[in-house]
């Protein structure tokens, strides 16, 4: 059983580099427009049995859950964290293998993901 795990930060204060040429709220627009592509696009590929998101943000987790998909608020911050911590919880509900796809991967599309060789490596 594959599990998808989408490590995203927040929606505070998203895509600060890009803060010259787009203000904070098409910031957040880009940034949940892309979290949404990503997560679509693994349900619509047919690889996984199952997708996470972890994240440091409530609004995040509530969004997410709107799209129909499970979240997973870490205790601790950083994003190695998140994915350890969203990693942990998938093995123990029985994940054989994870992908950790990020919340923020342009271009994100069903054929690209399956297009992805995914091994063997275990959990």
């Amino acid at each position: 059983m594959i599990w998808a795990i989408t490590p995203i930060k927040s929606f505070k204060r998203p895509k600060s580099r890009l803060g010259d040429v787009l203000n904070l709220e098409e910031r957040r627009v880009l940034v949940r427009y892309m979290l949404k592509k990503i997560l679509l696009s693994q349900k619509k590929s047919k690889l996984f049995k199952e997708y996470m998101v972890v994240t440091e943000d409530k609004d995040v987790v509530r969004f997410v859950k709107k799209l129909g998909f499970k979240a997973l608020l870490q205790k601790k911050p950083g994003l190695n964290q998140g994915i350890s911590e969203a990693s942990l919880k998938a093995k123990n509900s029985g994940a054989k293998s994870i992908l950790i796809l990020h919340g923020d991967i342009p271009r994100a599309s069903a054929s690209i993901l399956k297009s992805v060789k995914i091994g063997r490596a275990h959990v």
